[in-house]
């Protein structure tokens, strides 16, 4: 209740806020015999979508996810991440009973085993593949898309940062414009680099990425 009433849709990270959550589960847990344990979270609906949350968890993640890829790295709106919620409800009713449960009560035979190896196996091919082809082309939304193609790059090194400020070769990153005295120094890992292009931009000969 804490988060749906509280949370806002920034990324701001509130540690107290987080507490409250955590603060009613452990209330819960040490009044086991209240009334809202015994009569409501012991219930059949609820005990059932205790069963498949963690499996919904699972599926809910990758379909956010790519809807958030393919809308240009925005969420969907409401109703399509309800739906895609819905989707991933069905999806975990799915793997609980056709999946989970029949392996957890059947007997770990040999052909189990070397089925659920084989599985895992193909999985792993899958992601090697995917991860060698720099994901699927058409996972980018068109503005994201036409944002990776621009030239609004940045180099990462240059000789004459190396020279001049005495860069060691172990670093990624050392640049800085030709015959100038920069002002403005950006030291930082790959994470520092994606400013370097705006701020370069801005601050021309004042600039120096290490």
């Amino acid at each position: 209740s804490a988060g749906i009433l509280f949370a806002t849709g920034d990324a701001t990270y509130r540690p107290l806020l987080i507490l409250l959550p955590v603060f009613g589960t452990l209330l819960l847990i040490i009044f086991r015999d209240s009334w809202i344990n015994k009569n409501v979270l012991s219930s059949s609906p609820f005990v059932f979508v205790g069963l498949i949350s963690y499996t919904w968890y699972l599926w809910h993640w990758p379909l956010l996810s790519i809807a958030r890829n393919l809308n240009g790295g925005n969420l969907p709106n409401y109703p399509t991440c309800f739906f895609l919620l819905l989707i991933g409800l069905a999806l975990s009713l799915f793997s609980y009973f056709i999946i989970e449960t029949p392996i957890r009560k059947k007997a770990i035979t040999k052909k189990l085993t070397i089925s659920l190896s084989i599985c895992v196996f193909c999985c792993t091919l899958l992601g090697l593949l995917v991860q060698s082809l720099d994901g699927f082309p058409g996972r980018l939304g068109d503005s994201a898309a036409a944002a990776l193609s621009s030239k609004n790059t940045f180099p990462k090194q240059n000789k004459y940062a190396k020279v001049k400020y005495g860069c060691s070769a172990d670093l990624e990153f050392c640049w800085a414009p030709e015959n100038s005295q920069p002002s403005l120094a950006l030291i930082g890992d790959s994470h520092a680099h994606h400013l370097a292009f705006g701020l370069q931009k801005n601050w021309g000969k004042q600039f120096l990425l290490i």
